[in-house]
């Protein structure tokens, strides 16, 4: 019986099946969270809808950025260089969202 349910993924298809092993859920999630009020410019809490995957992905772009800067600063001198910039909102408006996706 178990013999039929034996079968190999390739590194690929594994992601694709099962996102949540390495990035978390790709489920939207409500949640009351602290964020930055631009009118106010202070923290607030609100009501929100995120994907915790994509926070993640977002959070390990910056995170390496961050690592990279260090790294190249070290090996370099202290050689100044620009901070990354992004812009949440254009950077989701480039990316095909997950449910348009196809299989």
């Amino acid at each position: 019986m178990l013999k039929d349910l034996d079968f190999q993924l390739s590194q690929l298809e594994h992601i694709l099946k099962r996102p949540d092993s390495y990035i978390g859920s790709v489920e939207h999630l409500n949640a009351h969270l602290w964020v930055f009020d631009r009118e106010t410019k202070g923290m607030t809490q609100k009501n929100i809808s995120y994907v915790p995957g994509f926070f993640k992905i977002f959070d390990e772009i910056l995170v390496n950025a961050a690592d990279n800067k260090v790294s190249i600063r070290d090996s370099l001198g202290d050689r100044t260089f620009g901070v990354p910039k992004t812009n949440i909102a254009s950077l989701c408006r480039s990316m095909t969202p997950p449910w348009t996706a196809s299989k």
